[in-house]
């Protein structure tokens, strides 16, 4: 493999690991417009036994009513395999915390234990030099203990 070739690679790579990383920052600050328009056209999200289509149907579920609750979802052992040019697949395991706000905003809460650790696997398609999400699929591997 030559260096350029392998230098386009890891740039491929790094790229597209943002269109999976910045998803869960996005939704961590309920940005969910730009959230779902991470998703291209006739993207899928398997999400709690249910199929959403395209960026609109994404948006709508995330932009429920607010609670107020802190979510932080945390990226871990981000693995991307490439697939030609324009192709790649980001599995990672993505553990989950929430917490509801303090009453007291000077007060920094105790970090919570994780609410559920996930098995998650992107497919990614490149199109205009952008990666977007063509099917974000995530599966429960431990959910946390009821507080």
């Amino acid at each position: 493999m030559s260096a350029n070739k392998l230098a386009d690679d890891e740039l491929a790579r790094w790229t597209a690991s943002q269109a999976a990383i910045r998803y869960y920052f996005l939704i961590d600050r309920e940005r969910f417009r730009e959230a779902a328009d991470l998703f291209s056209a006739d993207g899928e999200f398997l999400r709690l036994g249910a199929t959403l289509h395209g960026p609109d149907e994404v948006f709508a579920a995330l932009d429920g009513p607010r609670t107020g609750r802190v979510a932080r979802h945390f990226v871990h052992n981000l693995v991307i395999d490439l697939d030609g040019d324009d192709k790649a697949t980001a599995s990672y395991d993505l553990a989950t915390y929430g917490q509801d706000p303090s009453d007291d905003p000077s007060v920094v809460p105790a970090i919570p234990p994780p609410t559920a650790v996930l098995d998650c696997t992107d497919a990614l398609v490149r199109s205009s030099g952008e990666w977007r999400i063509a099917k974000k699929s995530v599966k429960a591997v431990w959910r946390g203990s009821a507080r």
